[in-house]
């Protein structure tokens, strides 16, 4: 089982890849990839909950109950659930009509870190703190903030000089310029934008060198499930690599 489980490389079947499929084709088989849904959920079910536990065990809880600080975290909570639960269901099921490589990479893209902060930033704002997994835990929030801080600042780089310049010096937003970009994935970039200030936003609190030592386990997790899981690229093994359709970069975490 763990060999299965065990990235393979960009050329195994169970991954997408090869030669064995037209990869232009339509999906048409109804069931989720195996491999991917397997990684995808062990990657969740390993990273938030030794994530929570990394902080209850090593970081000073602090209990924020005072109204204006609830509020704050309600809306973003609320928020941040709603709009992970439209971007990864719109993503996998427009997979479908986008090839057998597409189909199967979606669900390994999901666990990049830009999409577990939207996760844990939802739960860790939670104001149904009933149990351990949903208790209100907002140095998680901004830990998750540094951790992605050095990709989506750059965005911030890429958007303002490409309105000036209709170039993008770093190339963090380029793909989206691509023919090839499905436009589900045009719609649902834009967090990448406000992650940062709205978790800040729902933290009430300026960041803390707590925030940036927890965000040190926070990368360590996903760099290591994504290099046991995910293989560094999918590629059919025919046709060009700038071809979305034949090849797609993986190595993201």
């Amino acid at each position: 089982m763990l060999s299965y489980l065990s990235q393979a490389g960009p050329l195994h079947p169970k991954h997408g890849g090869g030669t064995a499929f037209d990869q232009r084709c339509q999906t048409t088989n109804s069931l989720p990839p195996l491999h991917p849904t397997l990684a995808f959920v062990i990657h969740y079910s390993i990273a938030i909950p030794s994530t929570f536990f990394v902080h209850d065990s090593f970081f000073p809880y602090q209990d924020q109950e005072n109204e204006l600080t609830l509020s704050r975290q309600n809306f973003p909570s609320k928020f941040l659930g709603v709009y992970t639960l439209i971007l990864f269901t719109t993503r996998y099921l427009s997979s479908y009509y986008a090839g057998r490589l597409r189909h199967h990479s979606v669900l390994y893209e999901l666990t990049w870190l830009c999409n577990s902060t939207l996760v844990m930033g939802g739960i860790t704002f939670s104001e149904y703190s009933t149990g351990w997994f949903f208790r209100r835990r907002p140095l998680v929030a901004t830990a998750c903030c540094v951790a992605v801080s050095i990709d989506q600042i750059l965005w911030y780089v890429d958007l303002v000089v490409w309105g000036v310049t209709g170039k993008f010096p770093v190339g963090v937003m380029k793909y989206l310029t691509w023919k090839q970009t499905l436009w589900i994935d045009r719609c649902t970039c834009t967090h990448h934008l406000w992650t940062i200030p709205l978790m800040l936003y729902g933290a009430n609190a300026p960041l803390a060198w707590d925030s940036f030592h927890l965000s040190v386990y926070v990368v360590f997790i996903h760099v290591l499930l994504s290099r046991w899981l995910t293989p560094p690229s999918v590629y059919s093994g025919g046709g060009k690599k700038s071809n979305p359709q034949q090849y797609r970069y993986l190595n993201v975490n």
